[in-house]
């Protein structure tokens, strides 16, 4: 059992940077999440806002980890905070880049273990804005991929 909590922290909200304002004019701020299975197989969940992307995608995390997650804090219960400080797609010359923020507060019976996670991607722009979906996307799961659960447990434990 643990509890999880999502925190925004960015400064800047806008998720698209002033480069690709160029490209995306008009952009909602609203974000395409897919499932893959295989590189082939996406299966679009939904489009959502930056708060409720990284919540359901460290739901589903968590659980497929095999953790239940409780819908209120309680004592005893290990508490997880994901606090966001950049999420942000930008294009500098010809190169779309990527960047993700995170930091993960671990705590339990009192203490607490953080770790922050990074990651930037770039990807040459050819037309459109299929490089621009592939670059936020991998970075985005490398980052959310980063995360090693099992491992806070275990070193909450030391």
């Amino acid at each position: 059992e643990i509890y999880f909590a999502f925190i925004d922290k960015r400064v800047n909200k806008d998720i698209i940077g002033n480069g690709a304002k160029r490209i995306y004019k008009n952009f909602p701020g609203n974000v395409n999440y897919f499932l893959s299975k295989e590189k082939k197989e996406r299966t679009l969940v939904g489009i959502y806002d930056i708060e409720t992307l990284f919540k359901k995608t460290f739901t589903l995390y968590l659980k497929n980890m095999g953790l239940k997650l409780l819908p209120e804090r309680k004592d005893g219960i290990p508490e997880l905070a994901i606090k966001l400080y950049d999420f942000t797609l930008d294009l500098s010359g010809h190169r779309w880049i990527a960047r993700i923020d995170y930091k993960a507060e671990f705590s339990l019976a009192g203490n607490v273990l953080t770790r922050r996670f990074k990651g930037q991607s770039e990807k040459f722009r050819i037309s459109g804005l299929k490089q621009a979906h592939e670059v936020m996307t991998e970075t985005f799961n490398d980052t959310v991929h980063k995360l090693d659960v099992k491992g806070l447990f275990t070193d909450m434990a030391k």
